[in-house]
């Protein structure tokens, strides 16, 4: 049994990710009590989507016990270091694929994959189609307690 401390939602439209120069990213505000950003990016050479964290370079943080300033390197190196690929399954520890109707002739097919890696958190991707056609993608994150 899992408890969720906070959870976010961003919206990504594949044409901004796919058309940006390069392998720009789009990625979210700062997330709230970390020094993060939650981006994705369409790898060139690939075509694959990918989500990771952009660390903030001024994060400064003090603690008055190691054991505390410890632990944030262990979780921020994590953050750090962590690249989700979409198109490969081995990044992923839940799969979860669903057809939905859109009207008589349309179906939207809503790829999910979610990843608990990150130790104190939970990051999910979701990916929808329209008959073939990336339309937007949906990254979810979650502190898990």
């Amino acid at each position: 049994y899992k408890h969720y401390f906070d959870a976010f939602e961003f919206l990504y439209h594949v044409r901004d990710v796919s058309n940006a120069k390069g392998e720009e990213a789009q990625c979210s505000a700062q997330l709230p009590d970390l020094p993060f950003k939650l981006c994705v990016v369409q790898q060139q050479h690939s075509k694959q989507f990918v989500l990771y964290f952009e660390k903030d370079t001024s994060d400064a943080y003090s603690a008055t016990e190691s054991y505390s300033f410890v632990m944030k390197q262990f979780i921020d190196e994590k953050f750090e270091h962590s690249r989700f690929r979409f198109g490969s399954d081995e990044d992923w520890d839940e799969i979860e694929v669903v057809e939905k109707a859109q009207d008589m002739d349309n179906a939207v097919k809503v790829e999910r994959k979610c990843s608990y890696r990150l130790m104190t958190a939970k990051v999910c991707m979701e990916m929808h189609m329209d008959d073939g056609n990336h339309d937007y993608i949906k990254t979810f994150f979650s502190f898990v307690l």
